[in-house]
């Protein structure tokens, strides 16, 4: 109350000054207009009157709406204090509340806990009693077993003991038995093993030699030529395994590889024979069988009665689909006298070094198909050359047979052969094969191409090929054929451009 009316007395104030200020406004408004003409007078009067009666109006309405707003105030201010009021009540009874069913919760989960625990200690007791009730039961049990288990034990251990005495007086004399027997069989292999040592021709032991001759032929991968002394069936085993004999080829067989020097294709391989072959079949079956996974040609021979000799070859592993068995060549005997000793090892050297170096190239025109050499195997004798010409026709049928892809540049070496060795005439069939194959290969028409038909045939990828027909025809002294192919080789060799049809449609 007291500060309403503070707030009404403070409301008079700003009237009274309001109204001062008007009466002053209004007084200086007709001190001003004074002076002015008597017939506007009335009119500002009534002005005056006018601008009063609002003047006065305004006032009433700002003094109303003043205490209507004070009087609003006034309630407002008593609403809020009262809810703050209402507001802490609520809040301090919520509080008390809250406070009591905190209490009364707290004294409900201690009661609950009070009681769990009491419950749990009661179930541990009864767990523990009924525990040891039940330890106590298994360890009576326990004792029982163990002493059961002590006396079966004990019982069976005598009845084993017993037993092995008299398994072991039962077995006493089997065993004993079988010692020997086992001694025996070892004495046996023992000895059987040592016989073999002594009767193997390998100077080193069989396993040694194959391993020696394995590293020489992985380190070259060509065929091993292995030497053995000829055996002479004049003289005495010893005599021939300490080298008396006096028909020792080896040395001259040496000399021969070295003078030839066409041995390029296969590794000499001496002095791994500590005695001649004089078991024959059954040291030849003892080599081939340690070193059956090797390409090997073995050179031996005999001597008969001192006065002729017989020289072998034998070859394993060396030509197609032979594999590991052996394969023994006919090779001719010779005579000896006594006055040209020497001469005849020579010729028999040289002769068995031939036969070594046409197996060698037969090897690697198999493997490899390498081109042989014959021509430095020409000899006095035209019809053994001629046989080993055709022998070697035989083997490039095979090579044809197996690689039919191959076979008009197999035919072409054939031929290149074949004038090597002189037979120009033997060498028209196979150019004449060789061009078929080519033709057959192109068209598939087994038809003999003239050089029309290789000229409209032929691709730059022939060239190879048209190249070896050329230097054939050449060694034939056919030039005008040899003329014709080159030009042919030119223009293949001569890049042709063709016009774009592009501009020219």
């Amino acid at each position: 109350m007291l500060n309403q009316n503070n707030n009404t007395a403070f409301g008079q104030l700003t009237l009274i000054s309001s109204g001062a200020a008007a009466v002053k406004s209004v007084l200086d408004f007709f001190l001003r207009r004074a002076d002015r003409k008597p017939e506007s007078y009335e009119a500002t009067q009534r002005q005056i009157y006018l601008q009063n009666y609002n003047h006065t109006n305004r006032l009433e309405e700002l003094t109303q709406g003043h205490e209507y707003r004070l009087e609003e105030q006034a309630q407002a201010s008593w609403h809020r204090c009262r809810e703050i009021a209402l507001t802490k009540v609520l809040d301090r009874q919520a509080q008390e509340r809250g406070h009591h069913y905190r209490l009364h919760e707290q004294e409900q989960t201690h009661s609950a806990r009070l009681r769990e625990q009491a419950f749990k200690a009661d179930l541990d007791a009864a767990a523990q009693e009924r525990g040891h009730q039940n330890r106590i039961e298994e360890q009576g049990i326990a004792h029982i077993l163990r002493l059961r288990e002590t006396t079966w034990s004990s019982e069976l251990q005598l009845y084993r003991d017993l037993r092995l005495r008299l398994l072991a007086h039962e077995h006493a004399k089997e065993i004993e038995q079988c010692r020997s027997h086992y001694a025996i069989q070892t004495t046996v292999i023992n000895r059987r093993l040592q016989k073999f040592e002594e009767n193997s021709p390998f100077l080193d032991t069989s396993e040694d030699a194959a391993r020696l001759l394995r590293g020489i032929y992985e380190s070259n991968r060509k065929p091993l030529v292995l030497i053995a002394p000829f055996w002479d069936n004049k003289i005495n085993y010893r005599a021939n395994d300490d080298g008396a004999s006096p028909h020792d080829f080896r040395v001259a067989i040496n000399t021969a590889w070295q003078k030839t020097q066409w041995f390029d294709g296969v590794v000499k391989c001496d002095g791994y024979f500590k005695r001649p072959l004089r078991q024959t079949d059954r040291d030849i079956a003892v080599i081939s069988a340690a070193l059956a996974e090797l390409p090997i040609i073995l050179i031996h021979g005999m001597v008969q009665g001192g006065q002729r000799v017989h020289p072998a070859i034998t070859v394993w592993n060396l030509l197609p689909e032979q594999e590991d068995s052996c394969f023994h060549l006919n090779l001719e005997s010779f005579d000896v006298q006594s006055k040209n000793l020497l001469d005849v090892q020579d010729i028999i050297a040289y002769y068995i070094a031939t036969v070594v170096g046409i197996l060698s190239d037969a090897h690697h025109l198999f493997v490899s198909g390498k081109r042989p050499n014959l021509s430095r195997y020409t000899s006095e004798e035209s019809e053994n050359f001629k046989l080993l010409v055709s022998q070697f026709g035989i083997y490039y049928d095979l090579l044809c047979y197996r690689e039919p892809t191959k076979e008009h540049f197999y035919r072409m070496e054939q031929a290149v052969m074949l004038c090597e060795c002189g037979l120009e005439e033997e060498a028209s069939q196979p150019i004449e094969n060789a061009l078929m194959s080519w033709y057959y290969q192109k068209t598939g028409e087994q038809v003999f191409p003239d050089l029309d038909l290789l000229v409209k045939g032929a691709e730059r990828s022939d060239i190879p090929f048209l190249t070896e027909l050329a230097q054939v025809y050449q060694r034939l002294d056919n030039h005008d054929q040899s003329i014709r192919v080159n030009q042919l080789i030119q223009n293949l060799n001569t890049i042709k451009f063709e016009p774009i049809k592009l501009f020219f449609d």
